[in-house]
């Protein structure tokens, strides 16, 4: 998991061409906006930041990356008899990610997005299984409360944030961190 399969952000460069395609229009029409001279030269000039942008961040990630604890994080999730993933907000496309890549390599997961549903799952997971808290902060509280029940009923807990002294990764049996920048939009 860790780096390989949640430290970039999937489908980023599919949002920026959506976002580039609405502001010029799908055939490449500006829509009301005026053509600035020298645009092209402030493209150029934002592309390479971009470039460089996303080369420090995997740089960033590689360096935070802990492989002792994705070692752990792998072996618990492999043996796993199922596997439980929380998330609020936009941590839920996280989750709802992860599940899906999970149930590809034939791995039993659940993602539960609701604080009540996550809450159920977490009351009835046993030791033998996996809970895995996703929050950028590390502070969502009921990310927090769900990884918390579901050790106290055995299970062993993950917790994949960006903050690795954050509540999250204070009451997790394993932190993964992520080198992930979230904006405030």
């Amino acid at each position: 998991m860790g780096q390989v399969a949640l430290g970039g952000r999937p489908g980023q460069h599919d949002l920026e061409r959506q976002c580039q395609q609405r502001a010029h229009g799908h055939h490449g029409h500006r829509l009301g906006a005026v053509q600035h001279r020298g645009s092209g030269r402030k493209r150029g000039v934002v592309q390479g930041l971009r470039r460089r942008d996303v080369e420090r961040r995997r740089l960033t990630g590689l360096a935070q990356l802990d492989r002792g604890a994705l070692t752990l994080a792998a072996d618990a999730i492999a043996g796993a008899g199922r596997v439980d993933l929380y998330g609020i907000g936009a941590s839920a496309i996280v989750g709802t990610d992860a599940q899906q890549k999970l149930h590809r390599i034939g791995v039993v997961a659940f993602f539960w997005n609701d604080p009540h549903s996550c809450l159920t799952s977490a009351t009835l997971l046993h030791q033998g299984d996996v809970a895995i808290g996703i929050s950028h902060s590390g502070t969502t509280r009921e990310t927090i409360e769900a990884l918390s029940k579901a050790r106290s009923q055995g299970a062993t807990t993950i917790a994949l944030t960006n903050f690795p002294l954050s509540r999250l990764a204070a009451g997790a049996d394993i932190v993964l961190t992520t080198a992930a920048r979230e904006n405030s939009l």
